[in-house]
């Protein structure tokens, strides 16, 4: 699966464990993104950046770091820092988004109240996600 930021300076491509939609609630992907963050799990060792000099990347927490596009700041992918665990950007697939599903919200307990999605989602908190998942 590949993909691009937004200038184009950074390509990607990455192995997908499936095609299923994460949306996390939580306050820095909101203040990042401008509302939730959209993505999809992939293979950590998979993830390939081409033209990685165009990369930034910012530790958001103890755990975790995310890339951005230096030159037109596009969020690319949030990984744990021992590299167990990576998504990336759904948005910036080049694929057909037809075929993705939004399925599970994390950081649900940090969800505001303006706005819900149609769709019946699996909706976990902080300490479900780290405990289920270990994230």
């Amino acid at each position: 699966m590949e993909g691009k930021c937004l200038c184009g300076e950074i390509t990607f491509s990455a192995d997908p464990k499936s095609l299923n939609v994460t949306a996390c609630h939580c306050s820095i992907c909101r203040k990042q993104s401008g509302g939730i963050s959209l993505s999809i799990e992939v293979e950590p060792k998979s993830l390939i950046i081409q033209n990685i000099a165009m990369l930034t990347v910012f530790n958001s927490s103890e755990w975790a770091h995310r890339g951005f596009c230096k030159g037109c700041g596009t969020f690319i992918f949030w990984q744990k820092k021992d590299c167990s665990y990576c998504n990336v950007n759904c948005n910036l697939l080049e694929m057909n988004h037809n075929q993705l599903t939004l399925d599970t919200e994390v950081f649900i307990e940090e969800k505001p109240s303006y706005y819900s999605f149609a769709n019946t989602t699996i909706k976990l908190t902080q300490e479900d996600l780290f405990t289920q998942h270990t994230v």
